[in-house]
């Protein structure tokens, strides 16, 4: 679909908008989340305005609001607190504000804030996260609002400036006019007097009728494919600043688990750790000088992944020691968990060394029989009791096949000895 660049078809008339009024954060968040009828979700929280004096990142540029800097140049940088994840979220919500905005595309670049940013801002752009298929189905209202929010502003600053009624004003690709004195200006040139006034009041804002969109549900070329193509793209694991550390932090794996213990002082004479953190009673995080130090270091705690290390753990222990002690497997699993799962760990490797005895060979009557004796594969006998079974195979794995031809062997035997509908044989776990 080409895309229409008529300056006619783009002109705005703002006669509906004509005050301006000095409003706290507070208050347009209030206002913000009545004027849709309840419609932001999951908790969030969205000022789409800053304190008049805001700047933007690095202190230069001006910030219209928390959505919008306006450079110079003509560049407009747009804020957006959700993370590309491939579906074209970012780009997709940067057209919806710069629908609202009535910038220029071309000149349209994005921003992700920080987490740092959003606490300096006292969490402007509320929860940070990103999933759900959420992205942009519940953020068009609020950062259309503040695409809008941000064109007032910079209107209200042109009007200011040439002491004429903002009602006389349209706006087109970033481009102020005044029709009457025929005079134009841009948004770069305006927004430095536009950061310095007051946020509109939510409920006077009208948002665009979709009918009339010129950018937005449009085929635009994704504004971060180029700088990932050709390398450009800083993703956050890149990013090195001086003095910089890192941390790790783990988790109780199970609901309700609480954190017992953990040995400190072996994690902190870990290679780099600078400090060991008990967050809460679920919770350890050890600061380091890179991330894989933290990383490595927070698996010396026990840390209650039943994993395919503890299953080959497992295995090796049983090598070793056909009948291990609580005492043995504890030891042999040093990282196994105590958060609750360890007993049924201990019991499961148990389970394992009991299928591991040798059953002494006998003849297979029946099907009664073949309850009460094993079936040998590779040296290694198989227990009647499919419970066990069902716990030797989440320990060592290799159990199921052996069982399933177990069961058929008492299959035969049935078909023999017993009547059809008789069927007490024993079934695979």
């Amino acid at each position: 679909m080409k895309k229409t660049t008529s300056k006619e078809n783009r002109i705005v008339p703002v006669a509906n908008v004509t005050e301006s009024t000095n409003l706290s954060r507070r208050k347009f968040i209030v206002g913000s989340a009545a004027a849709a009828g309840g419609g932001l979700a999951l908790g969030f929280q969205f000022p789409f305005v800053k304190s008049a004096a805001a700047q933007g990142t690095a202190g230069t540029y001006p910030e219209i609001n928390a959505w919008v800097v306006i450079k110079p140049d003509e560049t407009c940088a747009i804020r957006i607190a959700r993370s590309e994840m491939g579906q074209g979220t970012l780009t997709g919500l940067a057209q919806l504000v710069a629908e609202e905005l009535e910038c220029d595309w071309k000149h349209v670049t994005t921003e992700s804030p920080t987490p740092g940013q959003s606490l300096a801002r006292k969490r402007a752009w509320g929860e940070m996260g990103t999933g759900g298929s959420r992205g942009i189905r519940t953020s068009e209202d609020y950062v259309r609002r503040g695409g809008a929010a941000a064109r007032i502003m910079l209107l209200q600053a042109a009007a200011d400036g040439w002491k004429v009624p903002v009602s006389e004003l349209t706006v087109s690709d970033g481009v102020i006019t005044h029709a009457a004195s025929k005079r134009t200006t841009t948004y770069g040139k305006v927004a430095a007097a536009a950061a310095k006034l007051p946020a509109p009041d939510p409920k006077s804002i009208t948002l665009k009728d979709p009918k009339t969109w010129k950018i937005a549900g449009k085929p635009m070329k994704r504004l971060d494919t180029a700088e990932k193509l050709n390398g450009n793209l800083v993703y956050a694991i890149d990013v090195k600043v001086p003095g910089m550390m890192c941390a790790a932090i783990k988790d109780c794996p199970v609901f309700g688990g609480k954190l017992v213990s953990f040995d400190e002082a072996k994690i902190a004479g870990r290679p780099g750790v600078r400090r060991v953190v008990k967050v809460n009673d679920t919770t350890v995080a050890v600061v380091a000088d890179t991330w894989w130090h933290a990383k490595t270091a927070l698996d010396v705690p026990q840390c209650g992944y039943c994993q395919s290390g503890q299953i080959m753990a497992a295995a090796a222990l049983l090598k070793k020691n056909p009948n291990p002690s609580d005492k043995d497997i504890d030891e042999a699993m040093t990282n196994i968990c105590r958060c609750g799962t360890y007993q049924r760990i201990r019991a499961g490797v148990h389970m394992a060394a009991a299928l591991q005895h040798p059953v002494p060979r006998a003849r297979h009557h029946g099907a009664d029989e073949l309850h009460g004796q094993g079936h040998r594969r590779q040296g290694r006998s198989l227990g009647a009791n499919a419970k066990r079974r069902g716990g030797a195979c989440r320990v060592i794995g290799r159990v199921r096949p052996a069982a399933r031809k177990m069961r058929g062997l008492q299959t035969h035997a049935r078909r023999r000895l017993r009547p059809p509908r008789r069927r007490t044989g024993l079934r695979a776990s």
